[in-house]
């Protein structure tokens, strides 16, 4: 969905191909403590250059309780802009993806919600050889400064958004269900609506739980971040390796040969 004052444009032109250049300066700090609740966390700290999302004070791992390292896979995309560690990031498919792209969005956003539909299609086009990390970025005055204020459609999107992170952490095999669900549906759901399923998904004491921390919250400043390190404006965006598209894809073809050629490919 657009900001106030900016149109999408349709398709043909709803597409708009954007190459950024490279930032001067380091980009954000990555870490390994964006684990699911419960995991400890195993990896060595990455390469200054990689992306990370918040911070996160965990118990000591146990000696006999230390899982063993999981391989670190860092992305690249919006022309070297931002570098994120596919593991530590709401994710659709698997880490091992042949290609991964970025996709940010808004749940309460008909244009985001229309690209979904080509997401899906691409999805299962790609089957486990696709991966995408999805980060909500909420068209909301209350968690995103880049929006001047809030239209009605977009009242509820930064708690939506909020707790599509929280699921993803208390579960990372319910978060692809939750997230299309919020999608795929001829209306915008409502929080109220979201968290019930929610719920119903993960659990009710865990959600809650989950909800009662800051990390939700603090991913979603992380995300409003990285949207403002390709420019903010317009969304949906997808970023790939060298380019960045703003507005909506709502051909699943269109996506498809778009990945083929820009996707990132598995080293």
């Amino acid at each position: 969905m657009p900001l106030t004052g900016m149109r999408s444009l349709p398709v043909g032109a709803h597409v708009t191909w954007a190459f950024f250049a490279l930032l001067s300066g380091t980009a954000i700090a990555a870490g390994p403590n964006s684990q699911n609740p419960g995991e400890k966390a195993a990896d060595k700290q990455p390469p200054k250059s990689a992306a990370h999302p918040p911070t996160e004070k965990t118990a000591a791992a146990r000696p006999e309780a230390k899982p063993a390292p999981r391989k670190r896979r860092i992305i690249t995309v919006g022309g070297g802009q931002i570098a994120l560690d596919i593991r530590h990031w709401p994710l659709l498919g698997k880490p091992d993806a042949k290609y991964v792209f970025v996709e940010m969005f808004d749940y309460t956003c008909p244009y985001c919600r229309a690209t979904h539909q080509a997401v899906r299609g691409a999805m299962e086009h790609y089957g486990d050889s696709l991966a995408i990390i999805a980060l909500p970025v909420p068209l909301d005055a209350a968690c995103n400064r880049n929006v001047g204020y809030t239209a009605a459609e977009h009242a509820e999107a930064c708690e939506i958004g909020k707790l599509a992170v929280a699921v993803w952490r208390v579960s990372r095999r319910q978060f692809p269900p939750f997230h299309s669900w919020l999608f795929e549906s001829s209306y915008r759901r409502t929080y109220a609506e979201a968290r019930q399923h929610a719920a119903e998904l993960v659990g009710e004491e865990a959600l809650r739980e989950e909800l009662n921390l800051p990390h939700a919250a603090n991913y979603i400043a992380k995300h409003v971040e990285l949207y403002e390190r390709v420019g903010a404006g317009s969304l949906p965006k997808l970023l790939f390796t060298s380019s960045t598209v703003s507005g909506s894809v709502e051909s699943a073809t269109t996506l498809i040969d778009m990945i083929a050629r820009e996707g990132t490919a598995a080293p």
